[in-house]
């Protein structure tokens, strides 16, 4: 399951505007005229409702955070041309999100009433009574505004501009030697092989006490901050759901931020990086645009939409460029999209290749998000995509057969998208055990490996050149990883939300150890009466940008029972050299360093130092954010460096809150 927050109501919102055509019927008080959306007492009730249940979500003015925007173009975007119902059913049915159902018909009317308000739709005498009496179709901009905003509500975008940048750098060759060079961060996983290591040895073991807070920036309102930070020359470019910032890596002096307006519906809330080369910073976007910025200046050099967010796609991979290419997903598998990665011409975003995680006889199946980051081998122009579940999610009946190529690693040749191999971590997944990311290193007898990583709870080692097995190693609770899912309900572990996440694995040279950080977190899943071959058939054809849970319904443990796990392994006998339990799920990116250290971070918002040979945590720091994104360390002015993406704020996922905040430390 991709780490959407507000898939869930997302896909409330389209399945109740599919059923929205309900026959009106009048309420016993009256019928609602033209200009009576709701009444001024009503609204006035939902603002207080709002400030207490929704603000810490959607914003103190609703213009959105850790879930979506309820004002403005996004609020119409989504709910043009659709009947209130679909916004009441939303409101009643899934909000608040940490207690979904709870609010009575009135507080949800209420609240209906006042994003109406906040939305320019006009009060009347009589409030909103009753579920029937709202089946009028909301508008496409507020009633009254002017020609001119009307007429750009629903004008077709301009022709794409494309401008060239103003810098070369970082150059291929440059991305080539990314392991080799010290000072730089230069793809999510540091090189093109992902391998995390840091060749910089100036913060030891002996010395890592003396770390310190430098400085650090806050980069938007609480929300989503799962993406990590590259590093070139001293700057770093990160990203949050709509921000791209480039930040001086001494003083977190902003140097220049640019931010995304979504000019379609926002699929995600959510961004895994940027990807640097040739004087682009190039991202995705949670409508599904792709868009390159000038790496020195922060203008936008092109824009290009690449997927359809309607249907519930985004493009929150973390992208990578390679020569004249540059590879994006589509995330979006567990809301009824069949998933893909792509490669576009830097120059200006056209479309090179596509590669369908469906496979082209399985017409009528969903799923197969890509939604992490890439690898690749530059040997052999090999590019390794983590893909994510079939769907429907929970329903393995109504999809028999292995369902490739879904929750598994798929090696495409860069240049052409040609499938070279596929491997599934688990063939005709059932649990929600999306592949999250991999990471490749020689082991020393002249054959590569790739450390592919699962929400399963396995380390999966395969030959890079093949695809086949070499071992897996198990780094958390696994229980009834086989047992069917039943409408009784079938708990097993690692749970949706388990296992490894989105940062993957790290590799170290010196120790020759592959570390992985991973959540013990178990759930149960009950299948509805929404789970007959029949039903649910029927149901996937309707429901794209719906979620395609094929009637399954995932309830976590309670959190207290949820902590993690950081583990060494030793490839060569796939044995855990270490294995330290953690007090929080562990998320965050890991960070092998040439001073013996192993750089991470927890929820509770602890920068950690590990000693890398035998695991003691030698060093923290409490930045009181949640650590979920990237680690990295870096060079700049000749001192090293470590930058943390921390302030993770997820009520569905992780029940953490924070405010995006990139902290950076040095002796």
């Amino acid at each position: 399951m991709e780490r959407n927050l507000f898939v869930f109501a997302l896909a409330l919102v389209v399945l109740a505007a599919a059923a929205g055509g309900v026959t009106a019927k009048k309420s016993m008080t009256g019928a609602i005229g033209n200009n009576d959306w709701y009444s001024s007492d009503q609204a006035a009730q939902g603002k207080t409702l709002f400030a207490q249940k929704c603000a810490l979500c959607h914003g103190a003015n609703l213009q959105g955070g850790a879930g979506p925007p309820l004002a403005g173009s996004q609020f119409f975007l989504r709910y043009r041309g659709k009947p209130l119902s679909a916004l009441w059913s939303t409101v009643h049915t899934e909000m608040p999100l940490n207690a979904p159902g709870t609010l009575s018909s009135q507080q949800s009317l209420a609240l209906v009433a006042y994003i109406l308000e906040k939305n320019g739709l006009p009060a009347g005498a009589s409030p909103i009574v009753g579920h029937y009496d709202i089946t009028r179709i909301i508008p496409g901009s507020p009633p009254g505004a002017s020609a001119s905003v009307a007429a750009a509500a629903s004008a077709k975008p301009a022709p794409m501009v494309v401008k060239q940048p103003s810098t070369t750098v970082p150059s291929q060759q440059e991305l080539e030697n990314g392991a080799d060079d010290a000072g730089d961060w230069l793809t999510y996983g540091k090189d093109y092989r992902g391998s995390r290591y840091s060749t910089l040895s100036d913060i030891t073991t002996a010395n890592v006490a003396g770390l310190e807070p430098v400085c650090s920036v806050a980069l938007s309102q609480p929300g989503s901050f799962e993406g990590s930070p590259v590093a070139y020359d001293g700057i770093l470019y990160v990203t949050t759901t709509s921000g791209t910032f480039a930040i001086d890596g001494q003083t977190c002096a902003k140097i220049w931020s640019y931010q995304y307006n979504a000019v379609d519906i926002e699929a995600g809330a959510n961004n895994k990086g940027v990807a640097i080369g040739g004087g682009r910073a190039i991202r995705g976007t949670a409508d599904g645009h792709l868009i390159a910025l000038d790496m020195k200046t922060g203008h936008l050099l092109w824009d290009r939409k690449i997927m359809d967010s309607s249907a519930g796609a985004s493009a929150m991979a973390a992208p990578l460029i390679w020569h004249d290419l540059v590879f994006m997903g589509a995330a979006g598998g567990d809301v009824g999209i069949r998933g893909e990665v792509s490669a576009y011409r830097v120059k200006d975003g056209t479309k090179v290749w596509s590669f369908s995680t469906i496979r082209a006889s399985s017409a009528s199946r969903t799923g197969g998000g890509v939604w992490t980051y890439f690898t690749l081998d530059p040997k052999t122009a090999t590019i390794f995509v983590p893909v994510g579940n079939p769907g429907p999610d929970f329903n393995k009946a109504v999809r028999p057969g292995a369902n490739l190529f879904t929750t598994g690693i798929v090696a495409l040749d860069a240049s052409s998208g040609t499938l070279r191999w596929s491997y599934q971590t688990e063939p005709n997944d059932d649990h929600d055990w999306d592949a999250t990311g991999s990471a490749e290193f020689d082991d020393g007898n002249g054959t590569s490996v790739l450390a592919a990583t699962s929400k399963d709870g396995l380390v999966h080692f395969v030959n890079l050149g093949s695809g086949k097995l070499l071992t897996k190693t198990a780094t958390t609770t696994i229980a009834n990883a086989a047992a069917p899912i039943t409408p009784a309900g079938t708990h097993y572990c690692p749970g949706v939300t388990g296992g490894s996440e989105w940062n993957g694995a790290a590799w170290n040279p010196q120790t020759r150890l592959v570390y992985v950080n991973s959540v013990d977190w178990c759930v149960t899943v009950k299948l509805t009466k929404l789970a007959s071959i029949k039903n649910i058939t029927a149901a996937a054809k309707a429901e794209s940008g719906a979620a395609a849970f094929g009637g399954g319904i995932p309830v976590p443990d309670p959190i207290a029972k949820a902590y993690g796990w950081t583990t060494a392994i030793d490839p060569s006998t796939g044995r855990a050299r270490w294995h330290i339990k953690m007090a929080t799920p562990m998320v965050a990116a890991l960070t092998p360093t040439a001073g013996g250290l192993v750089f991470t971070g927890d929820l509770n918002g602890n920068l950690l130092g590990l000693d890398a040979t035998s695991g003691k945590i030698l060093y923290h720091y409490d930045t009181n954010n949640a650590i979920a994104g990237g680690v990295i360390t870096y060079r700049a002015g000749g001192k090293q460096y470590v930058a943390a993406a921390a302030g993770n704020t997820s009520f569905v996922a992780w029940k953490v809150t924070g405010k995006p905040t990139l902290f950076i430390f040095g002796l």
